[in-house]
């Protein structure tokens, strides 16, 4: 009935402005007119100006996790998108939990609505109902995005429950009153522990939930979660992909995190510090806040923070990294290698300087039984009380970045 009301002085009063279109000679009859107008044009609905940025917050696409914690996700996809995109972001968070068959977004093309598919998906992990596809449907003036889904709303909902609990889980776990390198130390040898590599072109495996509820997930799983949790600790992340290229030769797309650590940022890639499915050997150090210098030579990042700072590195915050092979770094890696085996961790992880140094301590360690690594380990086990093996060791060396990780035996 009021919708009637509505309508009906709308014609009423359009008729009455047509009728004084003929006799606007009159006087007063132009000031009439225009008053007339504006409460017309206040009774219209108003078209929303697609090219100016939204004045509204962005939502959250969660609850907050920890509540001690109050740090939205991080933004940066978002921040780059154009007004028009940011409507059409905004858009997608509002609606995509509620399952709708096509959401109003302004009008664009397919290349401006994947950037905002991208966004939305990277910095929002905690949504992950979007399956593999969508349409972009224009109808007249007005453009639509009509998703694929990855499940049915029912099922969604208990998954995200799943995860939500997972999360809170993993959090009561970790150092909320740490430092920032502590909190992700903590959440990379989470994840690394937790996760099994799996890259079948199962939905779920690119997917947060896949990584922290079923336990299985490629690189984009391990990402999402790394964000998830990093974030309800209050450390800012964002997912970062590009091509990589592994041992075996063969180049990719791949996802891994950049990370902010006490002001500074770096680059996290904790799927390619997972040893795999089938290598019970503990997890690795060696993409642990690396440069993009450092990192390089085996990706090539589409991202867009440049990593230049060494200070939160996991060698050097370790004392772990050497710039030679002299005294003093085999006092501190036998030294290492006595408290890790003191507390049971039956591994060692070193950096030095460059090539150089690198293949003079591979050389001075290993070299056949009278490597010096075995006497280190000798000092180990005694002091330590510990009935490890102490006359071979397994190692890899990653030339790359320098690395060599020594693996313990025990007796």
């Amino acid at each position: 009935m009021q919708k009637t009301k509505r309508i009906t002085a709308l014609i009423l009063l359009v008729g009455m402005l047509a009728a004084f279109t003929a006799c606007s000679q009159i006087d007063g009859a132009v000031d009439w007119f225009q008053s007339i107008r504006e409460q017309i044009l206040s009774l219209m609905p108003q078209s929303v100006d697609w090219d100016t940025l939204p004045s509204e917050p962005v939502p959250n696409s969660a609850e907050s996790i920890n509540k001690d914690v109050q740090v939205p996700p991080s933004r940066h996809y978002y921040a780059r998108l154009t007004a028009r995109q940011q409507h059409a972001y905004i858009a997608l968070l509002r609606q995509m939990p509620d399952f709708p068959k096509r959401i109003e977004i302004p009008p664009m093309n397919g290349d401006s609505l994947a950037a905002v598919v991208e966004a939305y998906s990277y910095d929002n992990p905690a949504q992950f109902n979007l399956g593999e596809s969508y349409t972009l449907i224009t109808q007249g003036a007005k453009s639509y995005f009509q998703p694929e889904y990855r499940f049915d709303k029912e099922n969604y909902a208990i998954s995200q429950q799943k995860m939500q609990r997972e999360i809170e889980k993993a959090v009561k776990t970790m150092p909320a009153n740490g430092s920032d390198y502590e909190k992700e130390l903590t959440v990379h040898n989470f994840l690394v522990n937790r996760i099994v590599y799996q890259n079948h072109a199962l939905a779920y495996e690119a997917t947060a939930y896949g990584a922290l509820v079923l336990g299985k997930a490629a690189c984009e799983g391990y990402s999402r979660a790394a964000k998830l949790l990093l974030e309800a600790l209050g450390v800012e992340t964002v997912l970062t992909t590009g091509n990589a290229t592994n041992n075996a030769g063969k180049t990719e797309a791949h996802m891994w995190n950049t990370v902010k650590v006490d002001g500074a940022w770096y680059q996290l890639d904790v799927t390619w510090d997972d040893p795999g499915e089938t290598n019970n050997d503990g997890w690795r150090y060696d993409y642990f806040n690396v440069t993009d210098k450092e990192i390089s030579g085996t990706h090539k990042l589409n991202g867009f923070i440049p990593c230049t700072s060494t200070k939160a590195n996991y060698f050097r915050k370790e004392g772990l990294y050497f710039e030679n092979y002299n005294a003093a770094a085999k006092s501190a890696i036998s030294a290492a290698l006595g408290r890790n085996v003191k507390i049971g961790v039956y591994q060692l992880d070193l950096r030095f300087a460059g090539s150089a140094v690198l293949a003079e301590a591979q050389e001075k360690l290993t070299n056949s039984n009278n490597g010096e690594i075995y006497r280190m380990l000798k000092t180990a086990s005694i002091n330590a009380k510990e009935p490890i093996v102490t006359n071979e060791i397994r190692y890899y060396v990653n030339e790359e970045l320098n690395t060599i990780r020594f693996l313990v035996g025990l007796a």
